[in-house]
């Protein structure tokens, strides 16, 4: 048990320093940024550098990145002090990608596309032993907190279509039961537009942030939160089948790029159209 354990934290650490030397060789292969009276000087010797030249750069970064990302889906996640989160973030800063806005979301969908690849990465070993975010469904949650969690619904006969793995944004909490924006219920494209849109709710520092005055009448006056209408869900606590996955402000990115949908009785396709046509309908209480 001892010699596997070492060699698990073995593996993490040199998956670690495989990503500080990458960052390190990065940066020594860039350019010094040039003084702005000599910005006119340095431009002009990018535009006419060898095409070729740059094309194999770029052609080394992605081939580096790649194998980074591999390594993520190559990790023992047994060991509860790993987690995708961290190595995702681990390999974007290694290769100084964006961590914010469209671009950060952009980056963030193509890394997991390439991770998802390499691996299909199951929800219960990669996601649900992750012990710095692990919660009990009974533990204290503030609306506009972000949570992932195992769900059964009651009466699943009658559905026309549920998902068995939602990641919310608490809307309220109630005796026996938490009201959420399940993400999931959102294409990719639709998903992004509608997150950096909720993003203007943001509140506190640190490990406080969350989104404020998230609440059915709020989501409902403004046709820029239209996209909430799939999403509003109800979930009966005693329906929770695992423990909760907090998600921490700075993986929200991460976790809504995650393809970890688990949809029922049809496929995440049909849902979507379900969805898209749910957002053109007339705005109306939902029911």
């Amino acid at each position: 048990m001892a010699n596997s354990t070492d060699s698990k934290l073995a593996y993490a650490r040199l998956l670690r320093q495989q990503l500080k030397e990458l960052g390190s060789a990065l940066r020594q292969s860039e350019p010094d940024v040039p003084a702005p009276k000599n910005r006119m000087v340095y431009e002009a010797a990018e535009f006419t550098r060898p095409k070729s030249e740059k094309e194999k750069v770029e052609k080394e970064e992605q081939l580096n990145q790649r194998e980074l990302i591999k390594g993520i889906s190559q990790l023992d996640y047994s060991d509860m002090s790993l987690n995708v989160f961290d190595a995702i973030k681990d390999v974007r800063d290694a290769v100084e990608a964006p961590s914010e806005g469209e671009a950060g979301l952009k980056w963030m969908e193509l890394a997991i596309s390439q991770l998802y690849e390499d691996a299909d990465l199951s929800v219960e070993e990669r996601f649900l032993r992750d012990e710095k975010r692990l919660i009990s469904k009974s533990g204290f949650k503030r609306p506009g907190e972000m949570y992932m969690f195992n769900y059964e619904p009651l009466n699943r006969s009658k559905l026309k279509f549920y998902d068995t793995f939602p990641i919310i944004y608490l809307l309220k909490v109630e005796q026996g039961a938490l009201h959420g924006l399940n993400l999931h219920f959102l294409p990719p494209k639709l998903r992004y537009l509608f997150f950096l849109n909720l993003q203007q709710l943001r509140t506190g520092i640190g490990d406080e942030v969350r989104l404020g005055k998230m609440d059915y009448s709020v989501l409902a006056s403004s046709n820029r939160y239209k996209y909430f209408r799939p999403c509003y869900r109800k979930y009966l606590i005693k329906r929770i089948n695992s423990r909760m996955l907090k998600i921490p402000a700075e993986d929200w990115s991460i976790a809504i790029s995650l393809p970890l949908e688990r949809f029922k009785k049809t496929s995440k396709y049909s849902v979507w159209t379900d969805s898209r046509r749910m957002i053109t309908q007339r705005r109306g209480e939902i029911k």
